[in-house]
């Protein structure tokens, strides 16, 4: 008795990675396979969408459901000498979060203290494949799978850079200081989030979707300098001593804070009271002749 042959059926599930089709933290999975069968079809799931490519050719982005694998009788010829397929199925929506952060602090001189502190930030941000093409290309390449903690080994470093630039056209523009950080947050993170979604989308075919500040400050200590110094400026002390960045009054010839020496000795002036460097034959604030 004649048995039909079955028809080859090329589905997600015969992915080398084990991967399972809600497995939404992996980015994308290969499934490659002989031809052999005319009428063979793939299957490509709800929740994804695949680019397929025949033979080592050219590629082609499917949508869910199943197809032929050949679309006319020359690619049948073709399958007749051996054909391979290799199918890039890549979930619709991954929806998991991305952590991102700064593995070392930000150096931020304070405009309002003239303070260099470090600035911290975090957040999270997830990604969706805007172009398969451009993504096949620039980052699946030969890979078999590609998991969102990948994602974040490899692009992490972009997402800080690109934050740390615009941290720092956000504060000149914004004229940030250090207390203004968190009621500034939003802005800092909306324009963050277009550059790096323009960014992501042109170089790899990747949308950066909800890229989001967590934090972003200054550590306690740094705070407190910082607060101690505003407290300064806003006394009438005349400077800063150059060893521990204290304020100075007019006349210290010693640091009242670490002992350090800040000026050299004054000759004072007999007729207005001030201070004059030793060197001075006159006096700087009403002129009149040192002795």
């Amino acid at each position: 008795m004649f048995t039909k042959k079955k028809r080859q059926v090329i589905k997600f599930e015969q992915n080398l990675c084990n991967a399972k089709i809600d497995d939404n933290d992996i980015l994308f999975v290969r499934v490659s396979d002989q031809i052999t069968d005319a009428d063979a079809v793939f299957e490509v799931p709800l929740t994804h969408i695949a680019y397929v490519v025949k033979g080592g050719g050219y590629g082609r982005v499917y949508k869910s459901g199943t197809h032929p694998v050949f679309e006319d009788n020359k690619e049948i010829k073709n399958w007749k000498n051996g054909m391979s397929v290799d199918i890039i199925y890549m979930p619709k929506d991954p929806n998991v979060p991305i952590k991102w952060g700064t593995t070392e602090k930000i150096k931020y001189r304070d405009e309002l203290t003239g303070k260099v502190v470090g600035v911290a930030a975090h957040g999270v941000f997830d990604v969706s494949i805007s172009n398969p093409e451009q993504f096949y290309r620039k980052v699946v390449g030969a890979r078999k799978e590609f998991s969102l903690k990948e994602f974040q080994d490899r692009f992490s470093a972009n997402v800080v850079s690109e934050f740390t630039a615009n941290f720092f056209q956000a504060t000149e523009e914004l004229k940030l200081t250090y207390d203004k950080f968190d009621a500034n947050k939003k802005s800092i993170q909306e324009r963050t989030g277009r550059l790096l979604n323009t960014k992501f989308e042109d170089e790899w075919g990747i949308s950066l979707n909800n890229f989001i500040i967590q934090y972003i400050g200054i550590s306690n200590e740094d705070s407190s300098a910082l607060e101690e110094s505003k407290e300064d400026k806003g006394t009438d002390k005349v400077g800063f001593c150059p060893h521990c960045g204290a304020a100075i009054d007019e006349g210290d010839i010693f640091c009242s804070k670490c002992g350090g020496k800040v000026m050299n000795e004054k000759i004072i002036c007999s007729s207005c009271g001030k201070g004059n460097d030793k060197e001075a034959l006159f006096c700087v604030y009403c002129g009149k002749k040192l002795s």
